[in-house]
C-alpha cells in the first residue's frame, strides 16, 4: 500500500495541473499575439491559428479545462485579435466555445475576416458572439461580400471605429458590391472614424463608393475623420468634396490593379 501511494504521488506530480498548463500556454502564445499587433504577417497568422487550435481543443476536451480558461484569462489574452477562419483544425472546436459558457468573444476587439474562406452562417456567429469589435478588416471583399449578410452592421453600429475593406473581383461574378457595402454601413454605423479601402479597379465601383459616401442621411460620415483609398480608380479627395469640408483627411494612392 505504501508503495502504491507513493507511485500515486509521482503520478500526480508528473502530470501538472489545467491551471499550470494554461498559464505556459499564455507564455507561449503571447509572443504571437504581440507579433499581431506589430502588424500581421503570414508567418504570425499560421503561429496564431496552430496556437489557437490547441486552445480551442484543450478547453473542448472537459468541462474542467473549458473552465480554467476562463479563470486564468487566457481566452481574454489571446482573442483580443481574431483572424477568421481561424483554421479547419480550430474552427468547430472554436465556434463551440465562442457560444459556451464564457462567452470568450466578448474580449475580441479587433477581426480581420477572410471573405473568401467564410462559411455560411461565420458572419451571423461572430456578430452575436463578439460584441465589442472596434476595428474590422474584410480581405478579398468579392462579389459575395459576406454571403449577403449586413447582420455585423446592426451589432457592430455603436463599437465599430474602424473599418478596412481590401476588394476582390471575379472574371465571372464580377466586380465586389462596394456601393452596396458602404451604403449599409453608412446607415448603420454611428461611430466610425477611419476608412480604409483598397482594390479599387473599377470605374463603376468607384462610382458606387463616391454615392454612398455622399448620402446626407448617413450617420457614420459625420464621425469620419479619415478616409483613405488605393487603386487603379481610387476615389479621390476632389470627387468628395463635402467630406473636405466637414474636415475629413482624404488620402488616395494610384497603384496598378493587383486584385485579380
Amino acid at each position: 500500500l505504501p508503495h502504491q501511494e507513493e507511485a500515486e504521488a509521482v503520478t500526480a506530480m508528473e502530470k501538472p495541473p489545467p491551471e499550470l498548463f494554461t498559464q505556459c500556454l499564455k507564455f507561449l502564445i503571447a509572443p504571437v499575439a504581440v507579433g499581431l499587433h506589430a502588424g500581421t504577417v503570414s508567418g504570425e497568422q499560421q503561429r496564431w491559428r496552430t496556437s489557437l487550435s490547441t486552445l480551442a481543443a484543450f478547453g473542448h476536451s472537459c468541462v474542467s479545462h473549458r473552465d480554467v480558461l476562463t479563470k486564468v484569462g487566457l481566452w481574454q489574452h489571446v482573442l483580443t485579435i481574431m483572424l477568421w477562419p481561424p483554421g479547419d483544425g480550430a474552427r468547430k472546436c472554436l465556434q463551440n466555445s465562442l457560444c459556451g459558457p464564457g462567452h470568450p468573444g466578448i474580449w475580441t476587439r479587433r477581426l480581420r475576416i477572410d471573405c473568401l474562406r467564410l462559411s455560411a452562417g461565420d458572419v451571423e456567429l461572430l456578430a452575436a458572439c463578439c460584441p465589442n469589435v472596434e476595428a474590422l478588416e474584410l480581405v478579398c471583399f468579392g462579389p459575395e461580400g459576406t454571403f449577403g449578410s449586413f447582420c455585423w452592421i446592426d451589432m457592430w453600429c455603436k463599437t465599430l471605429r474602424s473599418l478596412a475593406v481590401h476588394f476582390w473581383y471575379d472574371d465571372c461574378l464580377g466586380p465586389p458590391p462596394g456601393g452596396d457595402l458602404l451604403s449599409h454601413v453608412g446607415r448603420g454605423c454611428k461611430v466610425l472614424h477611419e476608412l480604409r479601402l483598397s482594390g479599387i479597379d473599377s470605374e463603376g465601383l468607384n462610382t458606387g463608393i463616391c454615392r454612398a459616401l455622399a448620402a446626407s442621411s448617413s450617420f457614420a460620415w459625420h464621425s469620419l475623420k479619415c478616409l483613405r483609398a488605393e487603386g487603379s480608380c481610387a476615389v479621390t479627395a476632389a470627387q468628395c468634396p463635402w467630406l473636405i469640408r466637414r474636415g475629413v483627411s482624404c488620402e488616395s494612392r494610384a497603384i496598378v490593379d493587383r486584385t485579380r
